[in-house]
């Protein structure tokens, strides 16, 4: 995770300077729609701890829309380079609330960082097709906490103490998108695989996404410098 959150801050260090010399930027806006999850390995059954008064359903939680914003820049007439957000507020988790016999579900805003390198492998004139590689970070702001009493060891049962955990919901993937452009449009399939040591529930997991993705594209005019 440490090596991928690195490539992504350094991949946006890059970006930043590509974009104050190349000459051309587009402004991208659209709508992501993300469908149940494909597991590649052993998962459990659901992000339950014990004692956990949440409980976690991880198909639940990955699908669906998201709203899309962000940047492409041209770095050639082959390679371009992007970094987008992707928000959405969506179903985060259950909780127990066995004083009233009842469950709470909990809903929370999403964000995805989104970053990758896209090559044009056909160029028409209204139409261009690319396939790209890149790295996502997901589900920031997901991070919750709860507080159990527990017994203290070594010491009798009547002297509990209270515990806090920590949790996370945050993983990261790596992408390969397939583009079609058409003029101001572009239709994207993301496969997105997750990185192995991912802080997400479900332990020990690999799965794979599938995200469409549909942007409107804007350029961004460079100012003409005063000679």
């Amino acid at each position: 995770m440490k090596k991928i959150s690195i490539t992504l801050f350094i991949t946006f260090l890059a970006g930043v300077s590509l974009a104050q010399t190349q000459s051309k930027t587009n402004f991208e806006f659209g709508i992501r729609y993300r469908i149940t999850p494909i597991y590649l390995s052993t998962q459990s059954s659901s992000g339950y701890y014990s004692n956990n008064p949440y409980s976690i359903e991880p198909d639940k939680q990955m699908i669906g829309y998201s709203l899309i914003t962000g940047f492409e820049q041209i770095l050639s007439s082959k390679f371009s380079l992007n970094f987008h957000l992707a928000t959405r507020y969506h179903y985060k988790m259950t909780e127990y609330n066995t004083s009233v016999g009842a469950n709470n579900i909990i809903k929370d805003f999403f964000f995805d960082h989104i970053i990758g390198v896209n090559y044009k492998l056909i160029h028409r004139k209204k139409f261009d097709l690319a396939i790209g590689f890149g790295f996502s970070s997901c589900n920031h702001n997901s991070d919750y906490s709860y507080t159990i009493k527990e017994p203290i060891p070594g010491r009798p049962i009547s002297d509990s103490g209270f515990h806090i955990y920590n949790r996370t919901l945050k993983f990261e993937t790596t992408d390969f998108p397939i583009t079609m452009t058409f003029p101001n449009v572009k239709f994207s399939i993301v496969p997105s695989i997750n990185s192995s040591g991912n802080d997400f529930e479900i332990q020990g997991s690999r799965f794979l996404l599938l995200n469409f993705n549909l942007l409107y594209s804007i350029n961004i005019p460079k100012k003409k410098s005063k000679e």
